[in-house]
């Protein structure tokens, strides 16, 4: 749980959705100083009134105005971080995990059980270089409850990176 001493001075404004990623979006308010906590004192300067806006907006968007002290991300900033982190999580487990690399090709047709996220990285990949703007596929993988898991693709990491890059933008427009 994060104190008020690690919380940062920005409004938050999260649009409703009915996105399956919905219950993450309340992350992107303690996403910088999860990222950077030894960074908390020099960003409560930087982020001092900043309006950080995420919008149901099925377009990946993701922009900085420094001048207006605002960030603005999409949900399908979201989603698409949560699918190919997912995804590659899922590659990984089944594919490298205690295996030693050998140089061989992977053929993978040996590896039905990653259909699912195999189909759920084409998607993602597809809504990020705009060939659709559709809504999450009903039977591909969903991320389930925080609280109820410690799997690492329900930390939506690629987004919180995506985040805190667009927040670098804002500081490197604003520094003296």
């Amino acid at each position: 749980m994060q104190s008020e001493q690690d919380s940062l001075p920005y409004y938050v404004t999260i649009e409703p959705t009915d996105s399956p990623i919905q219950h993450l979006l309340p992350a992107a308010s303690m996403s910088p100083a999860t990222i950077a906590p030894e960074r908390i004192p020099q960003l409560r300067e930087k982020f001092l009134n900043m309006d950080l806006t995420i919008s149901d907006d099925k377009r990946f968007q993701c922009e900085a105005f420094p001048t207006l002290n605002t960030v603005r991300l999409s949900r399908r900033v979201v989603e698409l971080a949560w699918a190919f982190s997912y995804s590659y999580w899922e590659i990984y487990q089944v594919v490298f995990d205690g295996r030693q690399l050998t140089g061989e090709p992977i053929d993978w047709h040996n590896f039905g059980e990653l259909v699912p996220a195999l189909r759920l990285l084409r998607w993602s990949q597809q809504g990020l270089i705009g060939e659709h703007e559709e809504d999450w596929p009903a039977e591909l993988p969903k991320p389930g409850p925080i609280a109820h898991t410690t799997h690492p693709s329900m930390l939506p990491m690629k987004w919180l990176y995506v985040l805190s890059r667009c927040i670098s933008i804002m500081n490197l427009h604003t520094s003296t």
